[in-house]
């Protein structure tokens, strides 16, 4: 009686999904954001400054503010200097845009 010394098992699986399309997001109009609560902070090429403290939670699609300011979650804390500016887009993320320095 002969045993084969090896036993070769090939197994192969697809899946697959159907994906959708996002949906197109449309964005808001502006709102001005008025922070209400400020903290002094080291900023390493101004010095000290007041930087807003603004809660992510209290942010919603369409909400600008200029920085200096600390956008505070549980977990992390987005830094905005006080060159940016903050936009909430249409899917709620955080944009940071550079402004134009004053005489360029």
């Amino acid at each position: 009686r002969s045993v084969p010394d090896r036993h070769h098992v090939a197994w192969r699986l697809r899946i697959g999904t159907r994906r959708s399309r996002p949906k197109p997001v449309v964005e808001p109009s502006p709102i001005p954001l008025t922070p209400t609560r400020f903290d002094r902070v080291l900023d390493p090429g101004e010095g000290w400054l007041d930087f807003a403290i603004v809660n992510r939670v209290d942010l919603r699609p369409g909400h600008v503010f200029s920085g200096p300011a600390l956008v505070v979650e549980d977990q992390t804390t987005t830094v905005v200097g006080p060159a940016f500016t903050v936009r909430v887009d249409g899917r709620g993320h955080l944009v940071l845009k550079r402004r134009k320095e004053a005489g360029t």
